[in-house]
């Protein structure tokens, strides 16, 4: 978390420090994901490729370094929207033991 994390090096060589995403983004990445996997046009373009339709989303998994750096309000708030875009889904996440306080 923050480029100090021991057990990942993602994120060493990028050009950009961490920053957590507004919630405005997060919500933007839900719609933009739900419109792709609903959306009639979508859905024509995978018929058109001769595959089914896909299965609602069942799994989302948070990313971007360690979700768990953020403070419990703002996961829950994230985990709402989660539910409002794709209401059958799971949540997920990965974090190091010794970050989960």
């Amino acid at each position: 978390t923050h480029h100090k994390c021991k057990f990942c090096t993602l994120y060493c060589d990028l050009p950009f420090k961490f920053r957590m995403s507004p919630i405005e983004d997060i919500e933007n990445d839900l719609l933009e994901a739900q419109v792709l996997r609903t959306n009639p046009y979508s859905k024509m373009l995978i018929r058109l490729q001769g595959k089914d339709d896909p299965d609602p989303i069942r799994r989302v998994f948070l990313t971007g370094a360690n979700p768990f750096v953020l403070k419990t309000e703002k996961l829950l708030e994230i985990a709402s929207l989660i539910h409002k875009y794709f209401p059958l889904s799971t949540q997920s996440a990965v974090s190091h033991a010794l970050q989960i306080q």
